[in-house]
Protein backbone atom coordinates (compact mmCIF):
# COMPACT_ATOMS: atom_id res chain seq x y z
CA UNK A 1 0.00 0.00 0.00
CA UNK A 2 1.50 3.16 -0.98
CA UNK A 3 1.16 5.65 1.43
CA UNK A 4 0.33 9.64 0.10
CA UNK A 5 3.34 11.34 1.76
CA UNK A 6 3.22 14.77 -0.20
CA UNK A 7 2.35 17.62 2.19
CA UNK A 8 0.57 19.40 -0.49
CA UNK A 9 -1.82 16.68 -1.35
CA UNK A 10 -2.54 16.90 1.97
CA UNK A 11 -3.39 20.23 1.82
CA UNK A 12 -5.35 19.90 -0.89
CA UNK A 13 -7.59 17.06 0.48
CA UNK A 14 -9.03 18.97 3.40
CA UNK A 15 -12.70 18.99 3.53
CA UNK A 16 -13.58 22.73 5.13
CA UNK A 17 -11.29 26.07 4.73
CA UNK A 18 -10.02 26.51 8.16
CA UNK A 19 -8.79 23.09 8.07
CA UNK A 20 -6.98 24.26 4.78
CA UNK A 21 -5.65 27.56 6.00
CA UNK A 22 -4.18 25.64 8.99
CA UNK A 23 -2.64 23.14 7.14
CA UNK A 24 -1.09 25.42 4.86
CA UNK A 25 0.24 27.77 7.92
CA UNK A 26 1.86 24.37 8.94
CA UNK A 27 3.50 23.93 5.91
CA UNK A 28 4.80 27.30 5.45
CA UNK A 29 5.90 27.29 9.44
CA UNK A 30 8.84 25.22 8.06
CA UNK A 31 11.94 26.06 5.39
CA UNK A 32 11.81 24.44 2.08
CA UNK A 33 15.24 22.04 2.69
CA UNK A 34 13.02 20.95 5.85
CA UNK A 35 9.87 20.27 3.92
CA UNK A 36 12.31 18.02 1.17
CA UNK A 37 13.92 16.60 4.03
CA UNK A 38 11.29 15.70 5.78
CA UNK A 39 9.37 13.91 2.34
CA UNK A 40 12.50 12.63 1.87
CA UNK A 41 12.56 10.42 5.31
CA UNK A 42 8.89 9.73 4.99
CA UNK A 43 9.23 8.09 1.01
CA UNK A 44 11.93 6.32 2.69
CA UNK A 45 10.36 4.68 6.18
CA UNK A 46 6.89 3.47 3.96
CA UNK A 47 9.56 2.35 1.01
CA UNK A 48 11.02 0.53 4.43
CA UNK A 49 7.74 -0.64 5.64
CA UNK A 50 6.15 -1.92 2.30
CA UNK A 51 2.62 -2.15 3.15
CA UNK A 52 2.99 -2.63 7.27
CA UNK A 53 1.32 -0.38 9.43
CA UNK A 54 2.84 2.51 10.88
CA UNK A 55 2.66 1.40 14.33
CA UNK A 56 5.24 2.59 17.10
CA UNK A 57 7.24 -0.79 16.89
CA UNK A 58 7.62 -0.60 13.23
CA UNK A 59 8.69 2.90 13.36
CA UNK A 60 10.71 1.53 16.46
CA UNK A 61 12.51 -1.08 14.49
CA UNK A 62 13.31 1.49 11.41
CA UNK A 63 14.65 3.87 13.67
CA UNK A 64 17.03 0.97 14.83
CA UNK A 65 17.69 -0.33 10.98
CA UNK A 66 18.71 3.16 10.28
CA UNK A 67 21.21 3.50 13.12
CA UNK A 68 22.85 0.09 12.63
CA UNK A 69 23.53 0.48 8.98
CA UNK A 70 25.72 3.82 10.09
CA UNK A 71 23.39 6.78 10.58
CA UNK A 72 23.86 9.72 13.02
CA UNK A 73 21.75 10.26 15.71
CA UNK A 74 21.03 13.60 14.11
CA UNK A 75 19.95 11.66 11.08
CA UNK A 76 17.32 9.27 12.68
CA UNK A 77 15.94 12.18 15.07
CA UNK A 78 14.71 13.29 11.40
CA UNK A 79 12.82 10.82 10.47
CA UNK A 80 10.60 10.75 13.89
CA UNK A 81 10.68 14.93 13.37
CA UNK A 82 9.02 14.11 10.10
CA UNK A 83 6.44 11.86 11.10
CA UNK A 84 4.99 13.80 13.71
CA UNK A 85 4.92 16.97 11.70
CA UNK A 86 3.13 14.89 9.06
CA UNK A 87 0.96 13.49 11.80
CA UNK A 88 -0.21 16.78 12.89
CA UNK A 89 -0.72 18.21 9.62
CA UNK A 90 -2.94 14.80 8.39
CA UNK A 91 -4.55 14.85 11.86
CA UNK A 92 -3.41 11.49 12.51
CA UNK A 93 -2.65 10.43 15.68
CA UNK A 94 0.76 9.87 17.27
CA UNK A 95 2.96 6.71 15.53
CA UNK A 96 5.03 7.89 17.92
CA UNK A 97 5.08 6.18 21.19
CA UNK A 98 6.98 4.80 24.40
CA UNK A 99 9.02 2.14 22.22
CA UNK A 100 10.07 4.72 19.43
CA UNK A 101 10.87 7.37 22.53
CA UNK A 102 12.92 4.80 24.20
CA UNK A 103 15.37 3.63 21.07
CA UNK A 104 15.45 6.68 20.39
CA UNK A 105 17.30 7.79 23.26
CA UNK A 106 19.01 4.71 23.51
CA UNK A 107 20.54 5.69 19.66
CA UNK A 108 21.40 9.26 21.04
CA UNK A 109 23.26 7.73 24.04
CA UNK A 110 25.09 5.13 22.30
CA UNK A 111 25.86 7.09 19.18
CA UNK A 112 26.80 10.17 21.08
CA UNK A 113 30.34 9.92 19.17
CA UNK A 114 28.82 8.80 15.80
CA UNK A 115 29.25 12.40 14.51
CA UNK A 116 26.95 13.43 11.63
CA UNK A 117 25.51 11.64 8.85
Amino acid sequence: MQQNISLQHTLENRADRSSVDVARLLEASIAPNTAKAYGDALRKLFEYLDGQPLTDTTLAGYLAHLYTRGLAPASVTVVVQAIRFWEKLDRRSSSVGPLTSRTLAGIRREGRNRGRG
